[in-house]
């Protein structure tokens, strides 16, 4: 009973985590592109 409560909230928390690091790395992209179209227009 215990086991499964404390799986649960670990779940939880890489759940939490996943989904920062997910749109941490969504917005590095948008900046990466954003960027480089930004030094093509320039160029």
């Amino acid at each position: 009973m215990v086991f499964t409560s404390i799986l649960e909230i670990l779940g939880r928390f890489l759940n939490y985590f996943g989904d920062l690091f997910l749109s941490h790395s969504r917005s590095a992209i948008i900046l990466e592109e954003t960027c480089r179209s930004l030094s093509v227009l320039a160029a």
